[in-house]
């Protein structure tokens, strides 16, 4: 079950290192529009989500000629409060305002 739905925020980078997260990237699958509008998770992303565990699920929006990626961060010993308290800040901070993102706190999608 999807607890919350963020438009314009995430977790924090991996390249900063402000994402404490265990995350993996996964491509868009095939015929999926990555668009402003577009606010669904495909089923292939919501089953690889249940069977990590993660408690957050990220998407990146289209830049030039890149397609954007779901990204699944968290796993079963992630502590939902702790995320979610970060994806609200951030969006207050209007940090990563481009991205979407999704949160389960039973991690069942």
């Amino acid at each position: 079950m999807i607890n919350l739905f963020i438009s314009g925020s995430d977790s924090g980078k991996a390249q900063d290192g402000s994402c404490k997260l265990k995350f993996i990237k996964l491509n868009l699958p095939e015929n999926y529009e990555n668009t402003n509008d577009n606010n669904k998770l495909p089923e292939s992303i919501k089953i690889e989500a249940r069977h990590r565990g993660s408690v957050l699920i990220v998407r990146t929006s289209k830049f030039g000629n890149k397609k954007g990626a779901f990204y699944l961060k968290g796993d079963f010993n992630t502590d939902y409060n702790l995320v979610e308290r970060k994806v609200i800040d951030n969006y207050l901070n209007k940090i990563s305002n481009t991205r979407k993102c999704w949160l389960s706190g039973d991690r069942m999608w």
